[in-house]
């Protein structure tokens, strides 16, 4: 047998070298993802901070001693205007002293109309001098060129490798990280949500995904990861808290945690109305109270149910010439009974929420 054929076998066992800890190592290829307005820039901005001045992003330790760290900033969102990202970049701690570790360039510093290539090669050069540990590319589609546009895949993954074999050729061994719009419709993989070809997820080896829910005022990040730590794994959706001062975000709570307390919080709020009207308007039926509390009949005759017997009671047989009209008592609301939780809702299992609600969306809950 050949000898070269089989000494991939024996190629030693690499660990993972890590800018953040679990989530971004020190030469990935990266990016933040969402729609307008969903947090990326603010994300993006939080990271560059945490490499200049060390300590953590979204929880993750920076893994390059502190006060060391530096970002070449290629800021190309003309919406945030360089005043405006140098003032968030003060408040989120950078110092004058620390500046210095951040190489700032716009749309202006690029030279002006040239082809891709010629782009990838300034900026490659660009980093050779600066010499960064990360570098930041902010809107990435502002700056890689393909004349098919951004749906064709042979065309943008022969222009983003452009940039990646410019930035090896010049010995760049630092993190990639590019800012990318997300597509309208988000589905359930996050890797789907890149606007654009396939080719443009295909070729990041990290997608940060950034989403802001304007009903519910709430932002979330949620990762999407090749390399992950085996303790940390990736990011599930969620919550991001900012400090209103400094700009500083965190994580929270899990959204699928709080989405589901929501449900049950809107459930409650929901009976304790149809209850209330009940109690006040005696004999009507459930079209009547359907119209009262500005319901659908379905709505309301789920949380009737979830009360029959017990804060409402029925007269009438439920046909026409004698419909079922309802009555409730006083409204009380007590303590949750004393049984078992449920692992699914949190609720007791002889709560009203649980029983009409729960049990009927998994069926495997007794």
């Amino acid at each position: 047998m050949d000898k070269n054929m089989s000494e991939w076998f024996d190629l030693p066992e690499q660990q993972i070298p890590w800018l953040i800890h679990g989530l971004i190592t020190t030469d990935d290829n990266a990016a933040a993802n969402g729609k307008p307005k969903s947090g990326k820039s603010t994300g993006i901005r939080n990271l560059i901070a945490a490499v200049v001045m060390g300590g953590k992003f979204l929880g993750r330790d920076v893994c390059i001693p502190a006060d060391t760290g530096r970002v070449y900033y290629l800021h190309l969102d003309r919406k945030d205007k360089p005043a405006q990202v140098s003032a968030e970049l003060k408040r989120l701690g950078i110092t004058r002293e620390a500046s210095t570790r951040v190489c700032f360039k716009t749309e202006k510093d690029i030279p002006k109309d040239v082809d891709n290539g010629a782009r990838c090669a300034w900026l490659a050069n660009e980093v050779a001098t600066f010499r960064p540990d990360l570098l930041v590319i902010d809107l990435f589609l502002h700056f890689v060129r393909s004349k098919k546009g951004v749906n064709d895949y042979d065309t943008m993954l022969d222009a983003i490798a452009q940039l990646q074999d410019a930035l090896t050729a010049v010995g760049y061994r630092g993190a990639l990280l590019v800012s990318l719009h997300a597509r309208k419709a988000v589905g359930e993989d996050v890797g789907d949500s890149v606007l654009g070809s396939t080719g443009i997820r295909g070729s990041l080896s990290t997608l940060l995904h950034f989403r802001h829910y304007r009903r519910e005022k709430t932002y979330t990040v949620t990762s999407d990861q090749t390399h992950r730590d085996s303790t940390l794994g990736e990011i599930d959706e969620t919550i991001i808290n900012r400090d209103a001062a400094t700009g500083v975000i965190s994580l929270g709570a899990a959204y699928e945690d709080t989405k589901k307390e929501l449900k049950r919080s809107m459930w409650e709020t929901n009976r304790l109305k149809v209850l209330r009207y009940v109690t006040a308007h005696a004999g009507k039926t459930s079209e009547e109270i359907a119209i009262g509390v500005r319901m659908s009949k379905p709505d309301v005759l789920e949380y009737i149910e979830a009360m029959l017997g017990k804060d409402i009671r029925s007269m009438g047989e439920g046909k026409k010439g004698d419909p079922k009209r309802y009555f409730g008592d006083v409204v009380t609301v007590g303590k949750p009974p004393e049984s078992t939780k449920c692992p699914k809702c949190g609720d007791a299992t002889d709560s009203p929420y649980h029983k009409q609600v729960c049990m009927k969306e998994n069926k495997e809950v007794a």
